[in-house]
């Protein structure tokens, strides 16, 4: 019997918030493009590993045919499809967003849910003692990023 290891799985999270924010500034919106590789450029490469996918064409199905930036139809491509993308940020990040039939208003779903999110602030933890006991609390900020609860 062969023993297979499992790979580990790198999952987007808060800490690739900018890069999110500027992937979703390209592909927001967007539920029909197969992405250049190069897209994914400022993830590591378990993120893009991911994604990139040799993508087959049906020249037989108008709305499953790929073509190329000129035009013609072409029978496969090295990509990253961007409904899947950005589903799978809205996923990993554990994100509500509606369902919807057709790619293109699933994506706007998507893009809604991400944006929303990214208007958020990073919630991070803060560590302070108090002089007079010597004991240590960890503060979290509120919505409006102030530092009032300990949880």
């Amino acid at each position: 019997m062969t023993k297979t290891t499992k790979k580990e799985i790198i999952r987007f999270d808060s800490s690739m918030k900018p890069a999110i924010r500027a992937l979703l500034k390209t592909i927001g919106n967007d539920g029909h493009t197969v992405w250049k590789p190069s897209i994914l450029k400022g993830f590591s490469e378990g993120i893009r590993s991911r994604f990139v996918r040799t993508i087959k064409s049906n020249k037989k199905d108008y709305k499953q045919t790929i073509f190329d930036n000129n035009g013609n139809a072409i029978d496969e491509m090295e990509g990253i499809y961007g409904l899947g993308l950005l589903g799978t940020i809205c996923n990993d990040l554990g994100l509500d967003y509606e369902s919807k039939i057709g790619r293109g208003f699933q994506a706007r779903c998507y893009t809604e849910s991400i944006q929303q999110w990214l208007k958020k602030p990073i919630r991070k933890k803060r560590v302070i003692s108090s002089i007079s006991s010597g004991m240590e609390d960890t503060m979290y900020p509120s919505d409006d990023n102030s530092y009032c609860g300990i949880k």
